[in-house]
């Protein structure tokens, strides 16, 4: 079955999420830092006149944090609005979801967050569930 995922990059690494759960790709111009959050929460932004929790998809992932500003997908999880903080957007494609069994062996945090794969032709984008990025299992246990 055909699904259309939006490409982004965290790092060095293509993701993919499931377009119809993106409502928006915005710029964030600036991040209100929560105190005591967790390290994977940048803090707060106003965007299109909405309070959105900010997080820092590579720092979820186990990462070095990235710059508070940038390029984010505006998803719901829970019924609550995150700007998951990527580093760069490409486009939304049409693809083929694999099983994840078809990626070299990865991290926990990627093994945690991926729930497939999406062939490329030159290389494989991780299908991440973006609620696995928003409570990072780190987030759990500390």
């Amino acid at each position: 079955m055909t699904n259309l995922v939006l490409l982004a990059h965290v790092g060095t690494q293509t993701i993919a999420v499931d377009a119809k759960r993106v409502k928006a790709v915005v710029d964030i111009a600036s991040v209100v830092p929560v105190p005591f959050s967790a390290p994977h929460i940048l803090g707060l932004a106003a965007i299109r006149s909405q309070v959105l929790t900010v997080i820092d998809c590579s720092c979820a992932l186990g990462h070095e944090p990235s710059t508070s500003t940038g390029r984010a997908l505006v998803m719901i999880v829970d019924g609550h609005r995150y700007a998951l903080r990527v580093d760069a957007v490409d486009d939304v494609v049409a693809a083929e979801i694999a099983e994840v069994t078809k990626l070299a062996p990865m991290v926990p945090a990627w093994a945690r967050a991926a729930i497939g794969c999406v062939d490329l032709g030159d290389r494989f984008a991780v299908l991440v569930d973006p609620a696995q990025l928003v409570v990072p299992i780190h987030a759990i246990a500390a």
